[in-house]
């Protein structure tokens, strides 16, 4: 939330050069403080795999596990939204609403990060309350609305609100969507499978952004961004009629089988 502003704030106040410069400065702590943390304790396996074995491990019970594999094609054809979104949310707030100031357009990606905390701090609430895979569900479709309606909002407040609701929805996917890839994985096989799931769903952001603007340059920013956001919503309403809809807030049994 604070990064943006401040980026927006330090270009109008001095230069591109010196943003670089500080952010830089932020990653060198990172690392310092990683570098502080000392060895870490790390529980020894009976039996060590290679990295081919364990990665097909992981796929193979991602395949077959039908929880894991709707979850993460959710979360692939989100990312895939996210990777267009993302790459031209710039272009909508100066071609769109013609906003040129450096502080005005970080002002995006404040709305888009307050969204995502308000959603966080609110999934928890929403997942006991109506179940995890109805609140993935409800994230799918707020997400997927609110990208859609972006394009037809008139003021550039309501802009900020639009955005700010289409990240708490794309949180409320995250976060039950996290939590049941936990619960359908036994803990032996969940740094493999959990490997397994992101290098999935991870790879459609890059694709979703080139393929995104690719179609964008001849069919327009506005087109795509309205009609691609269509497929998280067909994907949400499909979602109803899966074994994901009815997993509920409790946490008692656990999900994952014996392996």
């Amino acid at each position: 939330v604070v990064g943006p502003a401040l980026g927006g704030f330090i270009v109008s106040l001095w230069d591109y050069t010196t943003a670089f410069a500080l952010n830089s400065l932020t990653f060198l702590i990172s690392a310092l403080s990683i570098a502080l943390i000392g060895s870490a304790t790390r529980a020894e396996r009976a039996e060590r795999g290679t990295y081919w074995s364990d990665a097909k491990e992981g796929f193979a019970y991602l395949w077959e596990e039908q929880h894991l594999r709707l979850l993460t094609a959710s979360g692939a054809i989100s990312n895939f939204v996210l990777g267009f979104l993302e790459s031209i949310i710039i272009l909508i707030g100066t071609d769109i609403f013609g906003i040129t100031d450096a502080t005005e357009l970080s002002l995006l990606f404040v709305a888009m990060g307050i969204g995502g905390v308000a959603g966080a701090l609110s999934a928890g609430s929403l997942g006991r309350l109506i179940g995890l895979g109805r609140t993935l569900v409800v994230g799918m479709l707020v997400f997927g609305s609110g990208f859609t309606l972006l394009t037809f909002v008139g003021s550039r407040w309501l802009v900020l609100l639009v955005l700010a609701v289409t990240f708490v929805g794309l949180t409320w996917v995250n976060v039950p969507l996290i939590t049941m890839r936990q619960l359908y994985t036994p803990d032996r096989l969940l740094g493999r499978v959990t490997s397994a799931s992101r290098a999935v769903m991870w790879s459609t952001l890059p694709i979703g952004s080139l393929l995104g603007t690719r179609v964008a340059d001849y069919a327009g920013i506005e087109t795509v961004a309205r009609l691609e956001p269509l497929a998280i919503i067909a994907f949400g309403i499909y979602m109803v009629r899966t074994p994901i809809w009815k997993v509920g807030p409790e946490r008692a049994a656990r999900a994952a089988p014996p392996v």
